[in-house]
């Protein structure tokens, strides 16, 4: 009786990890892909060098380094499937260097067992991100352009009754050449730990190196111009990914971003992009992003998600 039940548990987890990875939103390691912010969804996805707030919990944490101030970010998705939702904090500490921390959640609908008695099954992620980052300075009063960072992430996944937990951590760096001051690079290792395990079904966390390269190609007030390009070279090769894009501000407070992101499957690769506002009142900053992304299903069938960031600066 027990080895049936056990027979019977290992095919539901099996029917629902194949269920949401054809659903365009696999459960378990998969979340750590999602993204964390409507701006990094609007360039592309690339913004391993351009980063320089608490959006670098998501993909370079190095990029925490540049945070001069407290900041806090929330971010909404809502998805073809799941609803994804993030808030993240970060600041400077008084030993040195920048602290963040972060909080993704997210919910897929519940899994119905056709022709089997057993309840439907409640599906979701929890990640939890902890970041820090500390610039190298050979002349204390001159700009960092050089710096380092650290993610250690807890994941939590539940489907059913069964919950699996692991632990990762990302690595990063920011480089910016002395000589080439409007030119600059980013390298993160993402994802290095564990697996997730449910029963007798393990699934490996989405393991990834990141390069990326941003450029401001003008900077003349009241015109802000910068590039971006990302390359993500992942452990599994079919998921071979690469993202340009482009950030305009006028005035430094309306920005325009578009962003192209490929990967190996014609289909997944699209054009996306948003729009932003800031707004500054005394000591007070905030910035309200909004992404808006297609999903191309086939050459007929498409849908859309949709991104909204909110981060205050004080």
């Amino acid at each position: 009786m027990k080895g049936r039940m056990m027979k019977r548990a290992i095919l539901i987890l099996s029917s629902v990890l194949l269920y949401v990875s054809s659903s365009w939103a696999a459960t378990g390691g998969d979340v750590l892909r999602a993204p964390l912010s409507a701006r990094i969804v609007a360039m592309g996805g690339a913004y391993a060098a351009v980063v320089k707030d608490i959006q670098a919990l998501a993909c370079n944490p190095a990029g925490l380094m540049h945070i001069q101030n407290m900041q806090v970010t929330l971010m909404h998705n809502i998805g073809i499937i799941d609803d994804t939702e993030y808030l993240a904090w970060g600041g400077p500490i008084k030993a040195g260097g920048s602290l963040g921390a972060g909080v993704l959640y997210r919910h897929l609908p519940d899994i119905d067992n056709t022709g089997d008695e057993d309840s439907a099954l409640a599906v979701s992620d929890m990640v939890v991100i902890i970041g820090y980052a500390r610039a190298f300075r050979a002349d204390p009063n001159a700009s960092a352009n050089l710096g380092a960072g650290l993610n250690l992430k807890w994941l939590r996944s539940i489907l059913g009754e069964y919950t699996a937990t692991t632990m990762a951590v990302d690595f990063g760096v920011w480089w910016r050449p002395n000589a080439f001051k409007d030119f600059q690079l980013g390298l993160a290792l993402q994802n290095l730990g564990g697996s997730l395990k449910y029963l007798e079904a393990e699934e490996a966390l989405p393991l990834n190196f990141k390069l990326g390269t941003a450029y401001h190609l003008l900077k003349a007030t009241p015109h802000q111009l910068t590039m971006t390009a990302d390359v993500n070279i992942p452990r599994e090769t079919e998921w071979l990914r690469a993202g340009v894009g482009a950030e305009y501000w006028f005035n430094n407070l309306i920005a325009l971003r578009l962003g192209y992101q490929y990967q190996n499957e014609s289909l997944a690769s699209v054009v996306q992009g948003g729009v932003g506002v800031r707004y500054a009142a005394g000591n007070i900053n905030i910035q309200l992003d909004y992404a808006f992304k297609p999903v191309v299903f086939s050459s007929e069938t498409f849908d859309s998600e949709h991104f909204l960031s909110l981060t205050i600066g004080f």
